[in-house]
């Protein structure tokens, strides 16, 4: 919903996406020096690239879930060029189960 923390028009919020369609999804707790306390972190892999691209979500918690969709909400962490700055984000994620053995005939 923001961009460097500027809200994005409503419109345009279709458009944007990580960029991952297809990956990993692990959830970890790890000591941040930053923070200087052991936090929990999402890391969404991409698993299709040679460059294994990966997304953070720190403090990530489930707000709601259904199907095979699930909204994690957290926030993430960008450096920029004087300071790391944090945001508040959420992720849609979708889940692809293996197909039934009915659904393979």
């Amino acid at each position: 919903m923001r961009h460097n923390g500027v809200e994005v028009p409503k419109k345009s919020l279709f458009d944007r996406y990580t960029g991952i369609s297809k990956g990993e999804l692990a959830i970890f707790d790890k000591m941040d020096q930053s923070l200087r306390r052991t936090v929990r972190i999402a890391e969404l892999s991409n698993t299709n690239l040679a460059d294994k691209k990966s997304i953070f979500l720190f403090e990530p918690h489930i707000v709601w879930m259904q199907e095979k969709r699930f909204v994690l909400a957290g926030f993430e962490r960008v450096q920029g060029a004087d300071r790391v700055v944090d945001y508040a984000q959420s992720w849609l994620c979708m889940t692809e189960l293996p197909p039934t053995p009915e659904q393979r005939r």
